[in-house]
């Protein structure tokens, strides 16, 4: 259980390479990634308010290592996010895609740029994209793959 302290715990790449964060991510993805490609900015908030946690990282990707994280983060893609009648309704409101949009996919897009970081790379319709299952819009996990990197993004306001 995490104390409700009101401190700020941050973790950035742009800080000495600190052994914590990479632990953190590599509980995150179950492996350990190529730390010489990794950047982050982990934050993490408990306190009077509640918990606000916002992680952001990228790293290298190979096949068996986005297959490994897909399986241990129990990712799925949009087209399957609407399919679940338990979570689509859920999922349309998190991405704000609207009846008109051209699809799920580039809606979904659309949203992880407008919260991605600038080290980040930028998502678009053709990437590889998946949600965390259940993601909604107070806790949500948004992982896509551009240029060969693998690309994490996650929110919990509660």
């Amino acid at each position: 259980m995490r104390k409700y302290d009101n401190v700020d715990y941050r973790f950035r790449s742009s800080d000495a390479k600190s052994e914590k964060a990479v632990e953190i991510i590599s509980g995150i993805l179950g492996f350990l990634p190529d730390t010489d490609t990794l950047e982050y900015d982990l934050n993490f908030f408990s306190g009077g308010i509640g918990v606000d946690d916002r992680l952001a990282f990228s790293c290298a990707v190979a096949p068996d290592t986005l297959e490994v994280a897909v399986t241990h983060l129990r990712l799925a893609p949009p087209k399957e996010a609407l399919s679940d009648p338990a979570w689509a309704e859920d999922f349309l409101w998190l991405v704000k895609h609207q009846g008109d949009a051209p699809s799920i996919q580039l809606s979904s897009a659309t949203f992880i740029n407008s919260k991605r970081r600038p080290f980040q790379s930028q998502c678009n319709e053709s990437s590889a994209i998946f949600f965390a299952r259940q993601s909604d819009v107070n806790t949500w996990t948004a992982v896509w793959v551009s240029e060969k990197k693998l690309n994490y993004l996650y929110a919990d306001q509660g």
